[in-house]
């Protein structure tokens, strides 16, 4: 009996360790280092900057929010709750290919789902590159060429015109 209790007691220990590795994945801040020398073939420019913030808008913004906090009461109900772009420290890693790969694939055991079989490659590299704006927010500014007083902390097009608001140059802010 007893060593029937002590092989229970071992299996029981091994389970719980294995199940704490699988879901150390999604608990822990980590790099994916297979996709981290993958470039962005997606140029930023404004009209591809735009693109992405509509298919972000369209496909995201339910969960992670206007604004990428992941502040919205479906972001907040999320358990783990819904990814903070705004932040410094990105759980899965921070650079292009590490992102693309999240979106591609999605997150094991989360709400992240893979939306490979939804977007288009070149569209997750667009959104790559309007995520990567969120920590820039409030330091980058965009305008209108035409009606410069025309502005945005992030991509979008003027009201007046249409045109795709450009990022300015630090010393004309």
């Amino acid at each position: 009996m007893y060593y029937l209790f002590v092989l229970f007691l071992t299996i029981a220990v091994s389970f719980n360790f294995a199940q704490s590795k699988k879901n150390q994945h999604r608990e822990v801040v980590h790099q994916h280092k297979e996709y981290q020398g993958i470039k962005n073939p997606v140029v930023k420019t404004p009209k591809n900057l735009y693109e992405g913030k509509v298919l972000y808008e369209k496909n995201c913004a339910s969960c992670h929010g206007n604004k990428g906090n992941g502040d919205t009461p479906l972001g907040k109900a999320l358990n783990p709750k819904a990814a903070d772009f705004t932040d410094n420290v990105w759980k899965h890693g921070s650079t292009d290919g590490e992102i693309f790969n999240v979106i591609l694939e999605g997150i094991p055991k989360t709400s992240m789902v893979s939306w490979k079989e939804i977007l288009r490659e070149e569209d997750i590299w667009k959104v790559v590159n309007y995520l990567k704006l969120f920590q820039e927010q409030g330091k980058e500014v965009y305008a209108c060429p035409m009606h410069p007083e025309e502005r945005s902390n992030l991509p979008d097009k003027c009201s007046k015109c249409g045109m795709y608001l450009e990022k300015l140059e630090k010393k004309e802010k």
